[in-house]
């Protein structure tokens, strides 16, 4: 069992990556089609009133963020991270120690890698459980995301014409969309912006966007 709280999102991530697949989605992805799919997946699931509206909301919202971050080069990613409002010095050391360059890893030293982040998280007895959400969020979708990357590779399962060229770029990018919208979204929760972006479920299914569209979505120079 995990000590990451947070390790539900990252199985979620999953399944709904396992959604967006069984569609059978262009190749190369589409970032309208794969919102859509992604705000379908929402909206039968996890909807509490009108479908069609939720839908809508989710969809806008899944464009909103990926125009806003899509293009920027990876150091103004992380200059757009440690700029945000509400920072603590606490999530500016994980975001510093997350945007490193990736060159060098495989998806199995990227699982090793998240591993060490989620562990020094749980060891660190001098933050409190809230400070620790933000990297345990980040980290259980890193972890899960990496597992079910290279399970879609070593498979060759039907995301393998996706991921063929590069599966850690499907992870990674998985991994800083979390750091980026988790950061975001507590700016814009505590200026009471809607839709809840705070909402720790609304933001996996962004990240899931992100995984889905891969490489396409964030330059990282892997």
């Amino acid at each position: 069992m995990s000590l990451n709280p947070y390790i539900f999102i990252g199985e979620l991530h999953n399944e709904i990556l396992d959604y967006v697949i069984s569609q059978t989605p262009t190749n190369p992805p589409e970032i309208t089609q794969m919102a859509d799919l992604i705000s379908d997946y929402y909206a039968a699931n996890y909807a509490s009133t009108n479908n069609i509206i939720e839908k809508s909301k989710m969809y806008s919202f899944l464009m909103n963020y990926y125009n806003e971050l899509n293009g920027l080069t990876y150091s103004e990613l992380k200059s757009f991270a440690m700029s945000r409002n509400g920072v603590s010095p606490y999530a500016r050391k994980f975001i510093d120690n997350t945007f490193i360059d990736y060159s060098s890893f495989t998806i199995d030293t990227l699982i090793d890698f998240y591993g060490t982040l989620q562990d020094d998280v749980i060891s660190n007895t001098d933050v409190t459980n809230e400070m620790k959400q933000f990297p345990f969020f980040c980290t259980a979708i890193g972890i899960k995301s990496a597992e079910y990357w290279k399970y879609q590779y070593d498979n060759n399962t039907d995301w393998y014409p996706f991921i063929s060229a590069s599966p850690k770029g499907a992870n990674l990018a998985d991994f800083i969309a979390g750091v980026l919208l988790f950061i975001i979204a507590k700016e814009m929760e505590e200026r009471k912006v809607e839709p809840r972006a705070g909402d720790i479920i609304l933001m996996v299914f962004f990240v899931a966007l992100a995984s889905a569209m891969g490489s396409e979505f964030l330059d990282i120079g892997i």
